[in-house]
């Protein structure tokens, strides 16, 4: 074989290697773009998915459209008067007889912070008062009634307050004045421990209006 021969048959040889590498690039390049196309598929029907499941939780659950009662009120009639001996102004307010909805929609304004107690029906939390009905002529109802200073808030006035939930001024008593409000409960050992709590209190917008 002549030298010419050998330097033709090496720039063959190159040749062909440099399409192969070309090829092997190519089929590369495609199987990258195919997987990236994969994997756009993949992220689309995730978000279709989860799109669905979105709409179809949020379309299970009933909002009431305003305001209202849920479950047997108690018949018996009581009333509060004045808050329980007890103090702890660390405890929690946790309430385990809520049973008012907060209306939707609706707009609140701050009435400050309220000092609030706990009282139940017994009669030592209400004295000659005991069996009687509330100060607004209704019966205390379990997570809804609190008393209220009445020359500041008008009886059946909605209230939220912070922490506690949405609750109706049924009732009032000697020791509540001013910024006072005591928390109808009708466990007197769980009114006990409510103690003195603070919290802000919301009042309807318009209700002052």
């Amino acid at each position: 074989m002549t030298k010419l021969e050998k330097e033709l048959k090496r720039r063959e040889q190159r040749r062909i290697e440099s399409l192969n590498k070309v090829e092997s690039d190519l089929a590369e390049d495609a199987l990258k773009v195919l997987w990236d196309l994969v994997l756009v598929l993949i992220g689309i029907v995730l978000g279709v998915y989860l799109s669905e499941s979105r709409v179809q939780a949020a379309t299970s659950v009933s909002i009431p459209p305003r305001c209202e009662y849920v479950g047997v009120m108690p018949e018996t009639p009581q009333t509060g008067a004045e808050p329980p001996t007890a103090v702890n102004e660390m405890q929690v307010a946790t309430m385990p007889d809520a049973r008012m909805v907060e209306p939707v929609g609706e707009r609140w304004e701050s009435l400050g912070v309220f000092r609030c107690t706990a009282y139940c029906g017994c009669r030592r939390c209400n004295g000659k008062w005991t069996g009687q009905p509330t100060a607004s002529g209704v019966a205390l109802q379990p997570g809804v009634t609190i008393a209220v200073d009445k020359r500041l808030i008008p009886f059946f006035t909605i209230l939220k307050i912070d922490g506690i939930g949405v609750r109706v001024a049924h009732d009032t008593g000697k020791n509540i004045y001013g910024k006072r409000i005591d928390v109808y409960i009708p466990d007197h050992k769980t009114a006990s421990r409510f103690g003195i709590q603070y919290h802000e209190v919301f009042i309807r917008k318009g209700e002052t209006e």
